[in-house]
């Protein structure tokens, strides 16, 4: 059965800071990393961190989804329930998604020097993503729609049959588009079986893993199996990578999808780590106090750092290639977070934007 308590928990704060963290390293590397000869010493240390960073989307979805699908938190109708998270959580992702892709389609006006005031191009965010990362908005979004629905999923599921559905929407998701990168990068063809069902491949596997973590007693020996396999994951996808790039000599994230085998069994095991790390951490505890502080003001440091990015790396050009990478990554990573940080603690005490982050 679930672990029932329902005292607030401390790792989910944690695993939010370390994501957003992990989120601006990973656009830090993505500004330089397409430019570079995939058998230079710089691109190599950038893969080597692309590498070990590609988890934190699924943790944020695997957080969302240890509380949104906790029925316990909710009532027994559906209607009741989807109505209460469309005012609370859809509503505040749409306003968000409007407002941030009105702010980037204007911060990318001033960053070219080029104007256009059509309304026309107020509306561009229904029809494209006007930023890269705003990409997560439209996916949370569904998510939360389905959350209801979801519910009742995870209300009538012993353990058993949840690890059987995971194990499914696993081999079905991220299983399936692993073998797709293979056969598409070799004999330039994909599989056609989940074509036609959608459904299986979605990021849902994240959803629900996240309450099942959260919930359910993961054993030693399981939780164990899970750190090897994140270690093997790591290894398995900075080589693959390295060697994908070398043989086609482009300089390319061919391996790190979200939706891989790879990139799963990392964020499964970092969820599971943190989650068995931290459950007895002292409430009086400063480093405590601090990260929530910090989790608080994740959405917005996540909405804003990639603005930061952009005026650092293409303003005034300082970039991971200054000088030696893996210094000046982990330097340049540090600086953004927390002028992020800052920009969000300033924003949340404005009455009017605060409602955007």
């Amino acid at each position: 059965m679930p672990n029932n308590t329902q005292e607030r928990s401390f790792y989910p704060d944690f695993l939010r800071v370390i994501a957003i963290f992990e989120v601006i390293l990973l656009h830090l590397i993505a500004s330089n990393f397409g430019t570079l000869n995939p058998e230079s010493y710089e691109w190599q240390v950038l893969n080597f961190y692309d590498g070990l960073s590609r988890w934190p989307v699924p943790i944020f979805i695997m957080v969302s989804g240890m509380f949104l699908l906790d029925f316990r938190r909710y009532s027994e109708n559906v209607t009741e329930n989807f109505h209460r998270i469309a005012k609370k959580n859809i509503l505040r992702m749409v306003i968000a998604l409007v407002f941030w892709s009105t702010f980037y389609l204007y911060f990318e006006m001033f960053l070219s020097g080029q104007f256009d005031p059509s309304p026309i191009k107020l509306g561009s965010f229904l029809f494209r993503n006007i930023k890269y990362h705003l990409w997560f908005l439209y996916l949370i979004i569904g998510l939360y729609i389905m959350t209801p629905f979801l519910q009742l999923l995870v209300k009538n599921l012993s353990k058993k049959d949840f690890e059987l559905l995971l194990i499914i929407l696993a081999i079905s998701s991220c299983g399936y588009d692993l073998i797709n990168v293979y056969l598409d990068f070799f004999v330039n063809r994909t599989l056609f079986i989940r074509s036609e069902v959608p459904e299986l491949g979605g990021y849902v596997i994240y959803f629900l893993a996240g309450y099942y973590f959260a919930h359910f007693e993961i054993s030693k020996k399981t939780r164990i199996i899970f750190y090897i396999l994140a270690i093997v994951s790591f290894i398995f996808s900075i080589c693959s990578n390295s060697a994908f790039a070398s043989i086609s000599g482009k300089a390319k994230e061919f391996i790190f999808q979200c939706k891989l085998l790879n990139v799963m069994f990392p964020a499964f095991g970092v969820f599971i780590f943190v989650k068995n790390s931290f459950a007895n951490l002292k409430d009086n505890s400063k480093f405590k106090n601090i990260i929530t502080k910090l989790s608080g003001l994740s959405f917005g440091i996540y909405l804003i750092h990639v603005a930061v990015l952009d005026v650092i790396v293409k303003k005034f050009q300082i970039t991971t290639l200054c000088f030696n990478p893996i210094i000046s990554v982990p330097l340049l990573n540090i600086a953004i977070f927390l002028i992020s940080t800052i920009l969000a603690w300033i924003i949340s005490k404005i009455p009017i934007l605060r409602k955007v982050i």
